[in-house]
């Protein structure tokens, strides 16, 4: 069965994935419960970025779960933008990529920014800014995005940016529990 596509080559899948986020917004991902269930998608996505490099797509459930944690939990969020500390970056920018295309617009800001966080780490600014921009024009506060924004502008070098995440990566995971 061939699923429909976009000119980009990502499955059009937003309109699913919305409806498993429906099911799944009540979710408190702060509580004891939650920060167990951060933990388990953490250790997940692991294993979902090796196996979109190896050529599985995430299911419809994981891209619902990885978007509704990425947006009502900011560690999640984090953990995910540190994946290149523990995965080859280009491997997590092709997922991070494919999450951002699969992801239903008004839950995609995080996703959208951690693209142009890793867009910036490989030095493609102008790629960064616009994707940035993206994530701005989805939720113009988005606290995330107006803090790459203000990176940007204080023109940090990648090397710096780097350097940042590989020091709070390691305190987002003990955080996490992982």
């Amino acid at each position: 069965m061939n699923e429909e596509r976009d000119r980009f080559g990502f499955p059009n899948k937003q309109a699913e994935v919305l409806e498993v986020i429906k099911t799944l917004e009540g979710i408190d991902y702060s509580d004891e419960t939650g920060m167990d269930k951060v933990k388990g998608l953490a250790l997940s996505v692991y294993n979902s970025v090796d196996d979109y490099a190896n050529g599985s797509e995430p299911t419809i459930e994981q891209i619902a779960e990885f978007t509704i944690a990425m947006h009502k939990n900011i560690s999640f969020r984090d953990f995910v933008m540190g994946l290149p500390n523990d995965v080859d970056i280009d491997y997590v920018g092709e997922w991070v990529a494919f999450m951002g295309a699969v992801t239903p617009k008004e839950y995609a800001a995080p996703i959208v920014t951690i693209f142009a966080a890793l867009l910036y780490e490989h030095e493609q600014p102008t790629e960064a800014q616009h994707h940035l921009e993206y994530a701005q024009e989805l939720d113009p506060s988005y606290s995330l995005a107006q803090l790459l924004k203000r990176v940007f502008e204080a023109n940090w070098t990648p090397e710096a940016f780097i350097d940042m995440r590989k020091k709070l990566h390691p305190k987002i995971k003990e955080a996490i529990g992982i």
